[in-house]
């Protein structure tokens, strides 16, 4: 479950104030799922049509990002993404952002975070549906496709490829907190 929280910044009301002075902004809680699970939105606004509006916008862009970045969708700009082979790919500025991202940590954490384990993932995906291991010769060539080091980006162009045949992205690591930020920014544009 991943919370999005506005706190208010003034003071706490008084305990008696003026007539003419405004109430406080009241939370509100709105819940969508999302990436899979359940997102859950609180936040502060002085009436229900306001919170209404800015959790729909929030939610409205975390879709669209999540169709965006989807590993499960096989439409999704993601999975085109690794569909095209080796060739350039020009991609969405939210899909760049997310994929640098991903390099860097990945350059970071020295490989310990990868976002080229789709071969690996969909191999487990399909274990735990089966109910039993996977064959180690499958999860041996799977390995042959990952490499963080073979996902090549172009600034420039914002372009992205993939440098190994059967390459896929996951980005579930760090796509859901991009994804998130967005959301929240949706939000404080309509002045929550």
């Amino acid at each position: 479950l991943i919370v999005l929280a506005l706190l208010g910044s003034g003071t706490p009301p008084q305990a008696t104030r003026a007539p003419c002075q405004a109430d406080p902004p009241l939370p509100h809680e709105f819940t969508q799922i999302h990436m899979g699970m359940a997102v859950r939105i609180r936040l502060y606004a002085a009436t229900e049509d306001h919170a209404r509006t800015a959790a729909t916008a929030a939610f409205t862009r975390m879709a669209e990002l999540d169709r965006m970045m989807s590993d499960y969708r096989p439409d999704s700009e993601l999975r085109r993404l690794g569909a095209g082979g080796s060739s350039w790919s020009v991609v969405s500025p939210d899909l760049f952002a997310v994929l640098e991202r991903a390099r860097t940590i990945a350059s970071s954490t020295g490989g310990a975070f990868d976002p080229t384990v789709g071969p690996l993932v969909a191999i487990w995906r399909d274990a735990r549906q089966r109910g039993q291991l996977p064959d180690r010769a499958a999860v041996d060539r799977a390995r042959q496709q990952v490499g963080w080091r073979h996902l090549h980006l172009d600034t420039s162009r914002q372009a992205a490829r993939l440098g190994r045949a059967g390459m896929r992205l996951d980005l579930g690591g760090v796509a859901k907190g991009y994804i998130i930020q967005q959301g929240l920014e949706a939000m404080t544009a309509l002045g929550v």
